[in-house]
């Protein structure tokens, strides 16, 4: 869950930066956990990453839904925005930037050699639609990819077991987890996650994430 928190590229907001500065502070010293009148422990902790999440992912859909967000490649370079302000307060970390970058360039220089105009702009629109889960995927352990048959973007993560991402229509996600079954065999869990056309509704993104155990 704090993995999206502690990576943001330079240009996040001034309120952004300070709840990191906040939790950070917090998570130095013990934070002892306090009961609340209903009976329920509460962790201080947890709630100030909670809100910087969201606060992260508010400030992300509410920059993807500016006009001007059109994912594309400006001499060999990732660019979300025809903004340049908008560029410059894009709150993604530079690591998963790059990461996703060099993915998905390496894929379209492919496209363009094979004089595939329909696939380059498939990628490019997966891209864009991908896009929306990025607050949740900004994470040190996230491996993107271009999936040659639909043109679709991906990632890939293990921890528990491995759990695959692949964008490629507006609102779904198709999923794919495997992990050592308890009783020997690998057991694989596939399907798609229907999230709808709305930005907002980009955060249930966490459902999927929840099968590597909450991370």
């Amino acid at each position: 869950m704090d993995y999206m928190f502690l990576n943001f590229r330079q240009g996040r907001s001034e309120n952004l930066a300070l709840e990191v500065k906040e939790y950070v502070g917090l998570t130095e010293k013990t934070v002892p956990e306090t009961t609340h009148y209903t009976g329920l422990t509460v962790n201080p902790v947890e709630d100030i990453l909670d809100d910087a999440c969201d606060s992260y992912r508010a400030e992300w859909y509410s920059l993807i839904s500016h006009s001007s967000f059109s994912p594309k490649f400006v001499d060999a370079k990732l660019v979300f925005f025809a903004d340049p302000e908008k560029e410059k307060n894009a709150c993604i970390s530079n690591s998963v930037y790059k990461r996703l970058e060099h993915a998905v360039y390496c894929r379209l220089k492919k496209f363009e050699e094979e004089e595939s105009a329909k696939q380059e702009e498939k990628l490019l629109s997966s891209l864009s639609e991908f896009c929306r889960y990025l607050p949740d995927l900004d994470r040190p352990d996230a491996n993107f990819f271009v999936d040659e048959k639909t043109g679709g973007v991906g990632v890939t993560i293990k921890k528990s077991g491995t759990l695959s991402l692949l964008v490629h229509a507006p609102g779904s996600v198709d999923f794919s987890y495997a992990s050592k079954g308890r009783f020997g065999g690998l057991v694989r869990i596939t399907g798609t996650a229907k999230l709808t056309k709305n930005i907002e509704n980009s955060e249930h993104i966490k459902s999927l994430l929840e099968f590597l155990g909450g991370k």
